[in-house]
């Protein structure tokens, strides 16, 4: 019985330094890019249309305007997610950068969901054809190395396949 005591003492103990313990970086949890056949401008005006978001990407149920002010930085709304046997989470988000036709980058504020996500735009040229190379990321911003043991590995291979599929929902939507 006291190995039993000895033993949880000391998971406890590693359980409460990984926690206290913190990485110098926000961990990438997923980044993929897409070519979209459309100039920058249409290509940026389309991914910041936030009522939209539930057309194109997989993750996001239905999305509203907190404020209902033009899309700058600070600008704020509300994304939800279905999620399997938990159900309908709201994910509060900020757009934190606004670079208008080149970057937006957007942070969400839930419990377990606490990310950063940017999308840069470029413009290319092909046979004078122009179109867009979408570069899009998604950063934790929990740096626990208890939560990046365990949560992050898991999220990361969810969100490596949700990100593709709705970046390749995108360039579909776009094509039409």
């Amino acid at each position: 019985m006291a190995l039993f005591y000895i033993i949880s003492i000391l998971v406890v103990a590693v359980l409460a330094i990984l926690y206290q313990v913190e990485l110098n970086y926000d961990p990438l949890l997923a980044s993929a890019s897409v070519t979209l056949m459309r100039n920058r401008e249409d290509s940026f005006k389309y991914a910041t249309n936030i009522p939209q978001y539930e057309k194109w990407t997989l993750m996001i149920s239905a999305a509203e305007e907190v404020n209902k002010s033009r899309l700058s930085m600070g600008k704020t709304f509300n994304l939800y997610s279905d999620i399997p046997l938990i159900g309908r989470q709201v994910i509060p988000t900020k757009v934190v950068v606004y670079k208008p036709y080149h970057r937006l980058d957007l942070q969400t504020h839930a419990k377990f969901l606490e990310m950063r996500i940017s999308m840069n735009f470029t413009d290319k040229l092909r046979d004078d054809f122009p179109f867009t190379k979408l570069d899009c990321s998604i950063h934790s911003k929990r740096r626990s190395l208890l939560y990046y043991s365990t949560v992050v590995q898991g999220l990361r291979f969810v969100l490596r396949q949700q990100l593709r599929g709705s970046l390749l929902n995108m360039k579909l939507f776009l094509q039409t």
